[in-house]
């Protein structure tokens, strides 16, 4: 299994690809001043492009399934073009017409609703072990509680995130959207499921919100162990005051990995903002392979 987190500054972007064609695309931001994701597919660099998509009862196509983790800008930004371009299969998502209340169906963008909803309503992902995974499983806290709980209902848009765990080679990735802190606690104590599945490791962990305080949660690192961490991030959380990156750091492990120039490097967490475009490979043996753009 191949997965790509693109350097996107602060949004999320990431792909995972696996040797049988399966392509799945977690959240879709963009930034004007960075490569696009879908043209870094388009035009093969890196070998991103490099995949024949996946065959199921006939169907062909190339990107299996879009899961958007939540609707704020920087994780949608780019949906129209991957579904142009990429034309997914499968969505997976949350109605925003139903879920969310009127005041945040205002904040979403008029793109996404209009151009890209209207195609996936009401589809959700079933996950098929011939799909490539050893585990494949997204989480979310229900959105009535969301709004019923005060301690969830401060952020509703970052709490309502779609999680997900992918696994291969008996390694496993936690992808955290931008959930805060208390949706992690909530989380931990009323998922019995989710709070099982970390609780048998996670090996790769793309942090929440990119690496802004209000998604860190301590607990969940003394559940999940010490995992290697990334963050997708710009600057901004510097510029505020609120970058968390070095209590990531203190709580994974160290990974080894090598530029694209061939240098080998150790650090303890990685980010796009100094490392560029990521690059992880995981081999049916378990062994995870990391490469940096810089």
């Amino acid at each position: 299994m191949k997965v790509t987190i693109f350097d996107i500054s602060n949004g999320d972007c990431s792909l995972a690809v696996c040797s049988n064609g399966y392509g799945l695309m977690i959240d879709c931001g963009n930034n004007s001043d960075k490569l696009c994701p879908v043209d870094i597919i388009e035009e093969n660099k890196f070998g991103l492009g490099n995949w024949s998509g996946f065959k199921h009862y006939g169907d062909g196509y190339k990107l299996t399934l879009l899961h958007i983790t939540h609707p704020d800008y920087d994780h949608i930004k780019n949906a129209e073009k991957v579904v142009e371009k990429l034309k997914p299969k499968l969505m997976h998502k949350r109605d925003y017409d139903i879920a969310f209340p009127l005041d945040i169906q205002k904040d979403i963008d008029d793109g996404y609703k209009k151009n890209v909803c209207k195609q996936y309503r009401n589809t959700k992902h079933n996950t098929r072990p011939e799909w490539g995974f050893d585990f494949n499983q997204p989480y979310e806290i229900p959105m009535n509680e969301i709004l019923k709980n005060e301690n969830l209902s401060e952020s509703p848009k970052n709490n309502s995130s779609i999680l997900r765990i992918i696994g291969y080679g008996g390694k496993r990735m936690l992808f955290g959207g931008d959930i805060e802190t208390n949706g992690w606690l909530w989380l931990l104590n009323n998922d019995k499921d989710f709070k099982e599945k970390i609780s048998k490791g996670i090996d790769v962990f793309l942090a929440p919100h990119h690496g802004h305080k209000s998604g860190f949660c301590k607990d969940l690192f003394e559940i999940m162990g010490r995992p290697h961490t990334i963050l997708s991030k710009g600057s901004e959380a510097e510029k505020e005051g609120t970058d968390v990156s070095a209590q990531y750091s203190a709580l994974s492990s160290p990974l080894n990995y090598n530029t694209l120039n061939k240098d080998s490097r150790t650090a303890n967490i990685l980010t796009t903002r100094q490392n560029g475009h990521i690059f992880i490979e995981i081999d049916s043996e378990g062994t995870i392979y990391f490469q940096t753009e810089k």
